[in-house]
């Protein structure tokens, strides 16, 4: 089934909606604990620096002030279990508890009073697993950190590929209301009077900067009226239609046709000579004499084919095309005139 473009728009809409919240949140759990870190690295660091600054002291009180310092930043750490934390990470894990393991057993040897040379092997082992802890944490750290970076990266790609894709379908939108109701004909879907004024004038400029050739072929159907007299109006626009529909399969792809009102049409035939022109013009006479269209009657029409002359504008065009339009009328219908 054939999904409508505004029903896409709306879905796109909504998913954003949806997306965007999803987003904001992944993204602040990653910065929120990507600070979180931040804090365990710091409280890590001061251990590890108040480990060394240990063996510098000679003052007990000072020394006793610094284990204080690093058992309350170990009181912290040991609580810190929650979210996707560097706690939570196999190799911290492992160098952590060696490192933990290692302060025990100095404290315990500071409270036992141990002589100072056990106590400053025990804090210098301690220094040594604290720098371990910490290059671990830092490492740990990075990797997270662009981890952040890649959620981030796509997540932003992803919201402005659906961004991009929804402004896509508004200007499909905006362009298929445009073409549906201001510059083409409801009843046979070619582009309308206003459009061919507007491709006339491009055209002409166009002419002006190339010097490429084009050609204006106006249409009628002979005894229209005839048909709506006789069928109706129903019937009338049933034959406009197979009419503009036959004319259709004869353009090209440089090639524009339009409605110019009633029973005309107009082809506009770019980068064409007057004898391609007039190729044209035969070709699509032949379709619709030989065409059965819904009367079940043969329908003919006649022609004028006009090719822009250097100098005049698109209204001495239309005019000529017109006035040869008549003259295959007078001379006796289903033809073409040209100049």
């Amino acid at each position: 089934m054939k999904v409508n473009a505004s029903i896409k728009l709306l879905l796109l809409i909504v998913l954003v909606f949806l997306a965007l919240p999803i987003s904001i949140f992944v993204i602040s759990n990653a910065l929120n604990q990507h600070k979180h870190d931040a804090e365990i690295l710091n409280y890590i660091g001061f251990i590890r620096g108040s480990t060394q600054r240990y063996h510098k002291l000679d003052d007990p009180a000072k020394r006793e002030q610094v284990v204080k310092e690093i058992e309350e930043k170990f009181d912290y750490l040991k609580f810190d279990v929650v979210g996707n934390s560097i706690f939570q990470h196999p190799d911290f894990i492992r160098d952590f508890d060696l490192f933990k393991a290692q302060w025990n057993a100095f404290h315990k040897a500071v409270n036992a009073q141990a002589p100072l040379d056990e106590l400053n092997t025990l804090a210098a082992r301690c220094w040594e697993l604290a720098n371990q802890t910490n290059i671990t944490a830092q490492t740990i750290s990075a990797n997270k950190h662009e981890q952040l970076i890649t959620i981030i990266l796509v997540v932003g790609f992803f919201t402005l590929v659906l961004l991009f894709y929804i402004l896509y379908i508004i200007h499909y939108e905006v362009r298929n209301y445009l073409e549906t109701n201001i510059i083409r004909d409801p009843l046979t879907q070619l582009y309308n009077r206003i459009y061919l004024i507007e491709q006339l004038q491009y055209a002409v400029k166009s002419y002006k900067r190339q010097k490429q050739p084009f050609v204006l072929i106006f249409m009628d159907i002979d005894f229209f009226k005839q048909v709506n007299d006789t069928y109706g109006h129903a019937m009338g626009d049933t034959i406009l239609v197979e009419l503009s529909q036959l004319l259709g399969e004869e353009l090209r792809e440089e090639d524009l046709g339009f409605r110019f009102g009633g029973e005309e049409f107009v082809i506009l035939a770019k980068n064409t000579s007057l004898k391609e022109g007039c190729q044209m013009a035969e070709r699509l006479r032949q379709k619709v004499e030989s065409y059965a269209f819904s009367t079940n009657e043969t329908l003919t029409i006649s022609l004028g084919v006009s090719q822009y002359q250097e100098g005049e504008d698109y209204n001495a065009l239309l005019n000529r095309a017109d006035e040869l339009l008549y003259e295959a009328k007078h001379d006796g219908r289903n033809r073409y005139c040209s100049a």
